[in-house]
């Protein structure tokens, strides 16, 4: 065994083993690191193009809720002011005029 640790060119040998393995780890290594990177930024943009679309879709709902107010507004309006006493309040409820002229509770 002494004798094994002093062959230099032995030594020499398995040096240069170890290094074009460790150089080849490190050349692995750096090619998953940019594997990584490029699957960062892919993801980076996916989830900015998400967040954009998320943003257009919830001012979206928001128009739509507006609209959607604003013709229930309209259309409670529209109904008081084209039958404003089509409904008339009873001490039993709220009555409503039938087609042969009779009063109906509700």
């Amino acid at each position: 065994m002494f004798l094994k640790n002093l062959n230099p060119v032995r030594r020499i040998r398995e040096l240069m083993v170890e290094l074009g393995r460790t150089r080849r780890e490190r050349d692995q290594a750096r090619q998953q690191v940019e594997q990584l990177e490029d699957e960062r930024q892919r993801l980076h943009e996916k989830l900015e193009h998400l967040r954009e679309e998320n943003e257009r879709l919830r001012n979206e709902l928001e128009a739509a809720m507006r609209v959607g107010k604003r013709q229930l507004l309209h259309s409670r309006v529209a109904s008081r002011r084209t039958a404003p006493n089509l409904l008339a309040a009873s001490p039993v409820g709220l009555t409503a005029p039938t087609i042969n002229g009779q009063s109906r509770t509700m």
